[in-house]
């Protein structure tokens, strides 16, 4: 069976981006009112990028303190518990303003951002297929994917894709089946020094969700293409 990527629909409201919780629009206000539009933009899409895997189970709690209203998005996760994660993630305390809501992002996330636009516009191209990967994956029957391509999608420390086994090739099938990929967040990509001949690499974060478990896989881009990796980790196993 086929997976199908969730489409997030944005709106438009007074040049901010706002996403939609149970037909009340959230829009994103930045503390810096005098940052360029195009900086906003990128986040504002990149944060939507970040919540698509929980978007559907938020909610906007509301909690009375000493008389007054106060709410809250709950049920959202904007930051992954990677190690390519941002330090800061957003405050998720909310203001009332008519009939929308607003969702603050502070100078400290934009400062974090800066650097990682930064990093998207020297590897545009790498990011742009990390997301037609993700795509890749929700498209294809993982179930009856040829032993070809499924190596083609795997790298381990120390094997050549012909190395693979047919036990292991089974095991990765498996380890891909039933879930739904997200489009990796620009924040969730890093140049890292792990990889083969100890060379620095471009590597990315790809979330994924099966029911209610979200998870991610690490993602290395090598030769032109991006493969599903554990190296970091296989490295540390290893001590090496």
């Amino acid at each position: 069976m086929k997976l199908h990527f969730i489409i997030m629909l944005l709106t438009c409201i007074s040049s901010a981006f706002a996403f939609d919780i149970n037909g009340t629009n959230v829009i994103f206000r930045f503390e810096n009112q005098s940052l360029d539009s195009a900086t906003k933009n990128m986040i504002e899409t990149d944060l939507l990028r970040r919540i698509a895997p929980t978007l559907q189970r938020a909610s906007i709690g509301l909690s009375i303190i000493e008389g007054n209203e106060n709410y809250e998005l709950e049920g959202v996760l904007f930051c992954s518990p990677t190690p390519l994660s941002l330090a800061h993630t957003l405050d998720t305390t909310l203001t009332k303003e008519s009939s929308n809501f607003l969702l603050r992002v502070d100078d400290e996330v934009v400062s974090q951002y800066i650097s990682k636009i930064q990093l998207y516009s020297v590897n545009t191209n790498a990011i742009k297929q990390a997301w037609d990967f993700a795509d890749y994956l929700n498209n294809s029957d993982i179930q009856n994917m040829s032993t070809n391509e499924l190596r083609n999608l795997r790298m381990v420390k120390g094997y050549e894709p012909d190395d693979f086994s047919p036990e292991d090739l089974l095991d990765f099938r498996k380890d891909l089946q039933g879930w739904n990929f997200y489009h990796p967040s620009i924040a969730e990509f890093q140049m890292i020094k792990c990889g083969p001949n100890n060379g620095t690499y471009l590597w990315g974060i790809l979330p994924c969700k099966k029911d209610e478990i979200i998870d991610c896989f690490p993602i290395i881009y090598i030769n032109g293409k991006w493969m599903i990796s554990f190296w970091m980790y296989e490295e540390s196993l290893l001590g090496m």
